[in-house]
């Protein structure tokens, strides 16, 4: 077994939870706005359609329109009339499912772009 990652006390059980995601450290609230964009787009396009898949070029740009769009003080997309920060999370998570799920539609640029971020990457002096 794990080592055990927390010891019951008082004849409480042990948990082996040693790299385990840690639920705990999440604040749900926050996550709010991006089920309200989902539940939009679940009834603009229909429940689950995002999963069919798309380019995560596309998925960026979208997420980048509300994230401009909330820092030119705009807090609520006129459309949906959900937070942009709930779309941009929405769109963000939808990156991630595609990447993991839909692996030919990563058409990121990974060329001279990656080089510049990798040497962007490096560890921050002591």
């Amino acid at each position: 077994h794990d080592e055990v990652s927390q010891r019951g006390t008082e004849g409480g059980a042990d948990r082996y939870n040693q790299g385990k995601p840690q639920w705990s450290l999440l604040d749900f609230p926050s996550l709010e706005p991006m089920v309200q964009a989902m539940m939009y787009g679940a009834e603009k396009y229909d429940r689950d359609n995002w999963k069919k898949g798309q380019d995560i070029n596309s998925l960026w740009d979208c997420a980048q329109r509300h994230m401009v769009s909330f820092l030119a003080g705009n807090d609520y997309d006129r459309e949906s009339r959900v937070h942009h920060i709930g779309h941009a999370m929405a769109n963000m998570m939808m990156i991630l499912y595609n990447i993991r799920n839909h692996p030919s539609l990563d058409n990121r640029f990974k060329g001279k772009c990656a080089t510049l971020v990798k040497s962007a990457d490096l560890p921050h002096p002591k």
